[in-house]
């Protein structure tokens, strides 16, 4: 910009900020793209809401799987028209009342045999429909003509029965198909399933979209294909007509189509009913359908958009967070844990291991391990894709509880250990104390983001010094090996030894001391310039309240005390 563009930009702003545009702009050699990535965060703290306030949408951020909608247009069976019902209806098989010769409606439906042929090819499949009946036959009819393994999920099965099935279909050698009443589009995620078949379509374009949303989640890695059986001149190409051509409602998200349906649900149910002009309906729904989006887009917060998601700190917390899953610590510590305290901890192909209580369990309960016992994984995407599979990591509660056990466990609390080949200096006897300082506050205060629980570590001399830099723990840990107490039980009545305990508690008080004060300082550089930050906004911008404020000071006192 040049600057009669700058002083016309700071006319408009006011002086306040477009002086700081000015002095970030000119400031000497920064870049303009650093300059401006600058000025945007310092303008969005002043003028948006995002310091109180986070929404991400699909519009502003990347990378989410396309929808890939696959109609199929089916001739009606002639049975649906003569059989007794109506024949026009979004369920036809419910209303089908075959006679005493008559054969079961899934013998005839086109779209039994379109779910076949799509499991023929061997992926996984979710299948909703409306009618917990209607899951019960398409059951019989996949076991009658093709042979296919089903998991069955509807409102009727206790939900130890719908866990059990779901954890099945997600098994890679469990169920190929899910089968769902309407009680599956809601709380449940398939994200590891590429394909959705809606046997019907919901009237309520909501429904639709929980639907759809099973599988179009955070965890997916593939396009979904969005399988839409529907028969000829039936309510059932109707409502697929109105969700297409009015709503466009299986290609994306479609924002403004509950207030559509809101606003035409009369027309709708009289054209689904045969009594209503279904072309201008549909017709009216588009319009309405773009006024109202392009009325939703208008009213998009982009300061807070742009303030929810930053590309620079989101991908540096990604690399944070990827660093620390492919870290091999954890697993190989929960191994070792495991291993002492007797859980069972059977290993799959597929990433997951499934712990359960031993026989010769040390303790009475493992920590947050279940009787029935637990799924695990070390593997993000896996536990991303299946329910039925916890992510371990180091905040995961049979995790903690374990480092608790141990910690709090009085078995290996002291050990006896003699050098294998005395290094020259090495005195007659050392006492290495190691201790942990934690943090009990309130959990608001967060007080662990500048002291989490901390190992102390002090050698302690015959003569009460503290030697710990002179023998840091790998010296000890691989020049020594375990001693019996009995050969050194005279030597543990030495007088000495409780001298050197107390020093031990001296010395690890300055320690802690020293490390208290750090934290201090750590959390005060923090969060002093939160509080400096508020109050500069305050006088720029009204929507900062004191109460804000306040609270920002009142955080900063107590962390301190």
């Amino acid at each position: 910009l040049d600057q009669a563009d700058l002083d016309e930009l700071g006319a408009c702003l006011g002086p306040e900020t477009g002086d700081l545009m000015l002095e970030r702009l000119s400031l000497p050699g920064t870049d303009g793209d650093a300059a401006r990535a600058r000025l945007i965060v310092e303008l969005l703290d002043r003028h948006g809401t995002g310091r109180v306030l986070f929404r991400n949408t699909r519009a502003a951020m990347p990378n989410f799987p396309r929808r890939v909608p696959l109609p199929l247009a089916l001739d009606c069976p002639p049975a649906y028209r003569d059989g007794g019902g109506d024949g026009v209806g979004l369920a036809p098989e419910r209303a089908y009342r075959p006679g005493a010769d008559a054969p079961a409606w899934w013998r005839f439906d086109p779209r039994v045999d379109a779910l076949i042929e799509l499991l023929a090819a061997g992926d996984k499949v979710l299948l909703i429909c409306a009618h917990k009946a209607t899951v019960l036959e398409l059951d019989e009819a996949l076991r009658v003509k093709s042979g296919v393994p089903a998991a069955l999920f509807h409102e009727d099965m206790p939900l130890l029965a719908r866990d059990r099935a779901a954890a099945w279909f997600a098994d890679p050698a469990g169920a190929r198909v899910l089968l769902c009443s309407e009680i599956g589009s809601e709380g449940r995620n398939f994200q590891f399933a590429h394909h959705l078949f809606l046997f019907d379509l919901p009237e309520n374009p909501d429904l639709l979209e929980q639907r759809i949303g099973r599988l179009d989640r955070i965890g997916q890695t593939e396009d979904i294909r969005i399988h839409l059986p529907w028969l000829r001149a039936t309510a059932q190409e109707i409502l697929y007509r109105w969700y297409a051509e009015g709503l466009d409602a299986f290609a994306r998200h479609a924002r403004a189509a509950e207030a559509v349906y809101r606003r035409v649900r009369p027309e709708l149910e009289a054209a689904l009913a045969g009594h209503g002009d279904a072309e201008a309906l549909i017709a009216h729904s588009a319009r309405l359908n773009a006024e109202l989006g392009s009325e939703l887009e208008r009213g998009r917060d982009r300061l807070l958009e742009l303030s929810s998601f930053r590309e620079g700190p989101a991908l540096e917390l990604v690399e944070r967070i990827r660093a620390q899953d492919a870290d091999p610590a954890l697993p190989a510590l929960l191994e070792r844990l495991f291993d002492h305290y007797g859980v069972d901890a059977e290993a799959h192909e597929d990433g997951t291991l499934v712990l359960r209580t031993g026989e010769q369990m040390l303790t009475a309960q493992f920590p947050a391990l279940p009787e029935e016992g637990l799924a695990v994984t070390f593997e993000r995407g896996l536990a991303l894709a299946r329910e039925d599979v916890d992510f371990l990591s180091p905040d995961h509660p049979l995790v903690v509880g374990a480092l608790d056990l141990l910690a709090g466990a009085v078995d290996g609390n002291c050990a006896l250990v003699a050098w294998r080949e005395p290094p020259d200096e090495a005195p007659e006897l050392l006492l290495e104390a190691v201790y942990v300082l934690e943090c009990v506050a309130p959990p608001a205060l967060q007080a662990d983001r500048f002291l989490p629980p901390l190992p102390l570590r002090v050698v302690i001399d015959p003569h009460l010094r503290d030697a710990g830099e002179h023998w840091p723990a790998a010296v000890i840990g691989s020049g020594c090996t375990d001693v019996p107490a009995a050969a050194v039980r005279e030597r543990l009545a030495d007088r000495r030894l409780r001298r050197m305990l107390d020093a031990a508690a001296v010395a690890v008080g300055r320690l802690a001391e020293q490390t208290i004060k750090a934290a201090q300082a750590r959390m005060q550089a923090t969060l002093t310039p939160e509080v400096e930050r508020l109050r500069a906004l305050a006088a720029v911008n009204p929507s900062v309240r004191a109460a804000e404020i306040e609270f920002a000071e009142t955080r900063v006192a107590e962390l301190y005390t």
